[in-house]
């Protein structure tokens, strides 16, 4: 049995999916797991969802770099696209959504919790930094935080 890399719990129909792939790195088998759930749930209606992290100092280090050192340019390519295909469900997502950040939040896994309508973080010095993601071309979504609802 494979082992699992996301909890999906529900609580009062509000869905938590969290994280739980050692730190979180992003790799391509964490980045099809986050998008087949949040994609069944916006089959289901769309409810609110909530992204969260079970590494009690992090949230999310961004892309899995280990991998993707020894990649070759086919499957960079691959990774990119499945990257920005995860960015983009979590970005049209049609129903609410937050991060819950526990932890540090760097470079892509910034960009993710910049996806989420809302974004709750610790008193966690740098808690979401590097901002670099701008410079190497990655889109980024508003830090204003009104994807969704225009200010009144």
């Amino acid at each position: 049995m494979a082992e699992k890399n996301l909890r999906h719990e529900e609580n009062r129909g509000v869905h938590r999916l969290v994280m739980d792939h050692g730190p979180n790195a992003l790799d391509r088998r964490l980045m099809g797991t986050l998008r087949e759930e949040l994609g069944n749930l916006a089959e289901e209606g769309a409810p609110a969802v909530i992204l969260a992290s079970a590494h009690p100092r992090l949230f999310c280090p961004g892309w899995d770099l280990k991998l993707l050192a020894d990649a070759g340019r086919e499957e960079v390519t691959v990774f990119l696209k499945d990257y920005n295909a995860l960015i983009l469900d979590f970005f049209s997502y049609p129903g609410p959504t937050a991060a819950a950040i526990g932890g540090h939040a760097v470079a892509g896994g910034c960009l993710l919790a910049l996806t989420c309508d809302l974004r709750v973080m610790t008193r966690c010095p740098g808690a979401c930094r590097d901002r670099d993601d701008e410079a190497r071309g990655a889109p980024a979504p508003s830090l204003r935080g009104d994807k969704k609802f225009p200010p009144s």
